[in-house]
């Protein structure tokens, strides 16, 4: 999986994230998160941004899924 770029692929292990149609404040989502086990940064006040690294897997992603359904609600 990747990201297409005028005809090119670039993988990467960032997915940026606006949160303005949940009525909710990125910075509060990250808080909550945190409270969670859960870090993904707000880089504005609708803007997020989550990374994975080598050691997240699957599950991991699925857990941070839930969290971050769990906080939008």
């Amino acid at each position: 999986p990747g990201v297409t770029l005028q005809n090119e692929v670039c993988e990467t292990n960032l997915v940026f994230f606006d949160v303005s149609g949940t009525g909710k404040d990125a910075r509060d989502v990250a808080a909550q998160l945190i409270e969670r086990g859960v870090r993904i940064g707000a880089s504005s006040a609708t803007r997020m941004r989550a990374v994975t690294y080598l050691d997240v897997d699957a599950s991991d992603i699925d857990i941070a899924l839930d969290a971050l359904r769990t906080v939008l609600r």
